[in-house]
């Protein structure tokens, strides 16, 4: 684990110290915590999708339809 620190703390050499931040931030929120991960989330930039908490479903205004059991998707035996 020392030779990971050290190797966030050189990505400070390229990136500022802020997105080094940043990007830890985002990769405690996944679990990822090597300098590789930390590396691509800083080169995948602001371009990724930030977690937010499930909404409320969009009313489309769209027919109901029937809800099926799975097993109604079922190949039959092909005789």
């Amino acid at each position: 684990m020392p030779g990971e620190l050290a190797a966030i703390v050189e990505l400070t050499r390229a990136w500022s110290t802020d997105q080094v931040l940043a990007a830890l931030q985002r990769g405690l929120t996944f679990r990822r915590f090597t300098a590789d991960d930390i590396r691509s989330i800083l080169q995948a930039g602001t371009g990724v999708a930030t977690v937010v908490d499930e909404g409320q479903p969009i009313d489309r205004g769209l027919p109901a339809v029937a809800v099926r059991d799975l097993s109604a998707y079922a190949i039959s035996e092909l005789g």
